[in-house]
């Protein structure tokens, strides 16, 4: 600020006035009312004016400082918030390992919540999946038994864990009405039973990484860590996931896209004793994965790639009687959204071919293990349902497809506890904008793999499966199944929205990226609130107090805020932290050690101008061109 400012400020009217009655030769000329000289008058009006103007002198330099002294404090603010927006958008862009444990352990504080602040069987079919993990680890694979009756033998103290369940479909009964006062007693003197699992037949890979905590006493924290174990598997292949979107140098408005489907409903399912656990997050790192090798190749990493893509493509397949379907599923589309050429040149070279040969005898053998034990057919026979056509129902099935919308966003327990309707369209908003994204910047090519994969894969395909087995096991099919594919058509997108919009400038990035990693932690936050509540004080009961009588999780309820907390903060960082610095910021900052994602200078036309810094990977250009 001037000097001039300050004095102005002073002296503005006085000098104002004295010049008002100037004369041409610029001397004072006082006028009294009548409109007469007087003399004592004008020396009065210049003794009154210097008097004004030393005053002003003498203030002028300390209210200078002082409004230096604001100034300078405002810029300081200003440059601290700049510092604090710019470290946690912009400035020590995490790298692909840091995501790869962030994520891990973000997810997994996530999914432990889950599993511990749950009651033990309150998931769906969770007994006869954890009755299929105590079968398995004692060695009870292929017995007889099991192929012929479905029958495993446990120890005895297993057998009565689903009067856990008492409530279930119940959703307004809470758990404390659930008598288990004779759980976990012994009743025969060897301590073991025969019992039929309806999971009996399912392929024992998973149950036998997450059954070995049955060989210790405690039953009911036996059940916990079973869980536990689960979710730390889960929480490994999300973080799989995850660093292959930073690899390949997603953008923020595709992080918004490839997260769109890791929904409340399926990190429930990643946190209870069910084989979809594995499905679902190995299938979310099979996309990510496979889309990073084909289409973002690296010649000094594709061996170590191919190999991690063999075990999650192996994990996958052997995780459920549908996957080695579902991975056909996955590598079609992954295959078709770009031209030929892409997956060529990865076939072709020698680092691949061992990787592939892997993953082609690991399915086949999860196919082989399907057809030999007839495992579809889950608990049902032949002809267990003869009134249900295939016609009848496959319309039924298209006609639930809002049904499945809700089981796969927001549904938990046995099915019986929901999310308010406006908590599923929020996050479904996500989705459905980046599908109308892609139908506007990309390719005929991608354009028609992600409409075909959405309708086919998502929507004929279940109503078909759904039509053909119903005869035989009646009426089965639900959102949750279809998980494995559907989970993996945001990432397809994200990553054709990489491929076409990586060159522009969003100015919404930042604002955009922020929101949706708000609504998501505030989503999964909501998802676990809801169930607590509903198995404490019932779906219907009051949010107010717990009484002495309320069913309690074997942790403390502040636990679960520490959690969540934790959850909400390493989220966001997450999301908002691993992808480019220029998505984030208006002024094209980069973070420490990366180099702007920008290959080509846009004008005020929208149009190439040439390259700005760097010329684009040449897999990014083939994939503009294709």
């Amino acid at each position: 600020m001037k000097h001039h400012d300050a004095e102005d400020a002073l002296t503005g009217p006085a000098t104002d006035a004295s010049h008002n009655a100037s004369g041409a030769g610029g001397s004072q000329i006082p006028i009294d009312v009548d409109g007469a000289f007087s003399t004592s008058t004008a020396r009065t009006e210049a003794e009154s004016v210097a008097g004004v103007q030393a005053a002003a002198a003498h203030v002028a330099p300390a209210l200078t400082a002082e409004v230096a002294d604001l100034r300078s404090a405002t810029e300081g603010v200003a440059v601290a918030r700049g510092r604090l927006t710019r470290w946690l958008l912009t400035v020590g862009r995490l790298g692909p390992r840091q995501v790869f444990w962030l994520a891990f352990g973000v997810l997994f504080v996530l999914m432990a919540a889950w599993a511990l602040y749950t009651p033990v069987m309150a998931a769906a079919d969770e007994p006869a999946h954890m009755w299929k993990a105590v079968a398995t680890v004692r060695g009870q694979i292929a017995n007889p038994e099991i192929l012929g009756n479905r029958e495993v033998t446990i120890p005895e103290m297993y057998r009565d864990a689903q009067d856990f369940m008492c409530n279930a479909f119940h959703p307004d009964a809470p758990q404390s009405i659930c008598d288990v006062s004779k759980v976990f007693t012994q009743e025969t003197p060897d301590g073991s039973l025969r019992l039929v699992s309806p999971a009996a037949l399912y392929n024992p890979l998973y149950y036998a990484l997450i059954g070995w905590p049955s060989f210790l006493p405690d039953n009911l924290v036996n059940i916990y860590l079973m869980r536990l174990i689960s979710a730390t598997i889960a929480a490994l292949f999300f973080a799989w996931g995850f660093r292959a979107l930073r690899q390949a140098d997603i953008s923020a408005i595709g992080m918004v896209s490839a997260t769109a489907v890791v929904t409340p409903a399926a990190v429930f399912l990643c946190s209870v004793i069910n084989p979809q656990s594995l499905e679902i997050s190995a299938a979310f790192a099979l996309w990510c994965q496979l889309l990073l090798v084909i289409r973002r190749p690296n010649s000094d990493r594709l061996g170590r790639r191919m190999w991690l893509l063999a075990l999650i493509a192996v994990m996958f397949a052997n995780s459920r009687g549908l996957s080695p379907f579902f991975l056909a599923l996955i590598v079609i589309s992954c295959v078709a959204l770009q031209p030929w050429r892409f997956t060529w040149r990865v076939i072709k070279d020698r680092r691949s071919w061992l990787p592939i040969l892997v993953t082609f005898v690991g399915t086949v053998g999860a196919s082989a293990w399907v057809v030999l034990t007839n495992g579809l057919e889950g608990g049902g026979g032949p002809d267990a349902a003869p009134h249900l056509t295939f016609r009848y129902v496959f319309k039924w099935t298209l006609y639930a497809s809002d049904t499945y919308v809700q089981q796969i966003v927001g549904t938990f327990g046995w099915m019986d506890t929901v999310m308010p309707m406006w908590w599923v369209i929020m996050f479904s908003v996500a989705f459905v904008a980046s599908m109308l994204l892609v139908w506007t910047v990309g390719s005929w090519r991608e354009r028609t793999v992600a409409l075909g994969t959405g309708l086919i894969f998502c929507v004929l395909v279940p109503a078909v499966l759904h039509g053909r087995e119903a005869r035989v096991i009646g009426w089965m099919w639900q959102g949750r199944y279809i998980f494995p594919v559907l989970i993996g058509l945001p990432v397809l997108v994200a990553f054709v929205l990489q491929a076409r919009l990586s060159h522009r400038r969003i100015p919404m990035g930042r604002r955009l990226l922020l929101s949706w990693a708000l609504l998501f932690v505030v989503t999964h936050v909501a998802g676990l609130i809801i169930t607590m509540h509903r198995y404490i004080n019932g779906i219907y009961g009051s949010w107010r107090y717990i009484t002495k009588d309320s069913w309690l999780p074997p942790v403390p309820l502040w636990g679960a805020g520490v959690a969540m907390v934790l959850f909400v903060i390493g989220m966001v960082v997450l999301l908002v932290r691993m992808v480019p610095a220029e998505d984030l910021g208006q002024d094209g900052l980069t973070a420490d050690g990366d180099t702007p994602n920008i290959g080509v200078e846009i004008d005020n036309k929208g149009e190439c101008k040439g390259s700005l810094n760097a010329s684009l990977p040449e897999s990014e250009t083939e994939l503009r061109t294709a």
